[in-house]
Parts: structure tokens; sequence; C-alpha cells
């Protein structure tokens, strides 16, 4: 009987321990990958004025939000406040967008983005009651991730990441005669757009406690080189772990 209890008490010690650490795990893997969760979105380069955010914050604007949601935590502990990480993850960019814009692609395989000009089409966009543009895409992140502590309990994250695109799809909300209209073109005419399937990026945050602030950029335009507009993702914001 005391056998199978002290099997029972080392079962439920690994299991409460290896719990810990995974969860110890998602923490640094959520603070490295999304150092920006609540944050302001920017395109930049040089055809960024195309792509007029719906919301302006400090002269720039909010492209609604992307984050990074971590599939598999791996983590390696390099020194005692050195570690790396292998995070594997999907990635959800979304952007809304002031223009009614439109995405079509054309016979030479670059894309024509247009205003929706239709005179039925009517569009009231607010803050909370939003019609207008929203383009969402999906990819999936394999990163390089590290994390240090310092003595003072400073933790600074980062990572140089991989992402490989997995669908996309376009919403454009509108009024016809009062009547609200969800138009959606869907990944199966999308994925032929000359989107970047492979994109590169990089993130940048510290953190004290829950609390931390870090940017992401993406050095890959949004587009592929000469077929499309020339733009990149950049993030400014923080995060907070309940």
């Amino acid at each position: 009987m005391r056998t199978k209890i002290l099997l029972l008490s080392l079962l439920m010690g690994a299991s409460l321990s290896g719990r810990a650490q995974f969860e110890l795990d998602i923490k640094k893997s959520t603070q490295a990958m999304n150092p920006a969760g609540i944050g302001v979105n920017f395109l930049v380069g040089p055809d960024a004025e195309l792509f007029q955010p719906s919301v302006k914050v400090f002269g720039s604007g909010l492209l609604d939000f992307s984050a990074s949601y971590t599939l598999l935590p791996f983590w390696k502990e390099l020194t005692h406040n050195l570690n790396i990480g292998f995070p594997v993850g999907l990635r959800v960019a979304k952007y809304r967008f002031q223009d009614n814009l439109q995405f079509t692609g054309m016979p030479d395989g670059s894309v024509a983005i247009t205003l929706d000009e239709d005179p039925t089409h009517a569009y009231n966009s607010s803050f909370f009651n939003y019609d207008g543009s929203k383009l969402v895409m999906g990819f999936l992140q394999v990163p390089l991730a590290f994390h240090s502590t310092n003595a003072f309990g400073i933790d600074f994250y980062g990572s140089m990441f991989y992402n490989r695109y997995l669908f996309a799809y376009h919403k454009l909300r509108y009024r016809v005669n009062d009547e609200r209209v969800l138009d959606i073109t869907r990944n199966s005419q999308m994925k032929d757009l000359p989107f970047t399937k492979d994109q590169f990026g990089m993130t940048a945050g510290i953190a004290f406690g829950n609390f931390g602030i870090g940017l992401t950029y993406l050095f890959t335009s949004l587009f592929e080189s000469g077929q499309g507009p020339r733009v990149n993702e950049m993030r400014v914001g923080s995060t907070y772990n309940f």
C-alpha cells in the first residue's frame, strides 16, 4: 500500500512539475512571439499611403491586430539565465482599411488594388460599427526565439521568424438600401494573388513581471517584388499576462 501511495505521489509531482514547465514555456513563447499584443499596427514603405487604416492613432493608424499563437513551445536552457526556443505556432494578421479597397488578380500575375465605386454601395464606418475593407491572412510561424533574465528580474525576449502562407480572405462590408451586405472573397480566390508566401521578420521586447513592451517587424513586403505595392508590417505595443 505504501509503495502504491509513493508511486502515486511521484506521478502527481511529475505531472504538476510538467504542467508548470509547460505553462512557463507558453508564457515565454507568448512574450517572444507576440511582444506587442495590445498595440498599433503600421504599414510602412514606399506605397504605405495606399493602405490608410480605419482608425487614426498618433498620426498613423490601427490596422486591427496581428497575433501569434503558440502550438508547440520547445525551449532549451543554454545557461542559467539564457534560453532559446522554437515555439512553432500560427500567426494571424488582420488589416482594416479606411478606404473600400478591392483586390483583383491581373493576367500578368500582379494585383490591382482599387476602390469600390459602385454607387449602390453605402459605407458608414465607425470604431464600433465597421463597414469597409478587411484583409485577413494566416501563416505557419517557425521562429528561433530567445529569453534572458537579468539580475533585476527584467526579462528580455526576441526572435527571428519565418512565416509560411496558409490562407487569406477579404471582407467588404457595405449597405444596399439600408440592408447590410457582407461580400467575402475566399482563400480559393485569394491564394493566387501575389502575396509573399515566404516571409521573414523579427520581434524584440522587455518584460517585468506580467507586463511587457515590444515590437514586431516584417522584413518581407506584403506582396511579391514588382507584383504589388511595396509595404511592410510593423507593430509597437505591450502585453500583460494574466
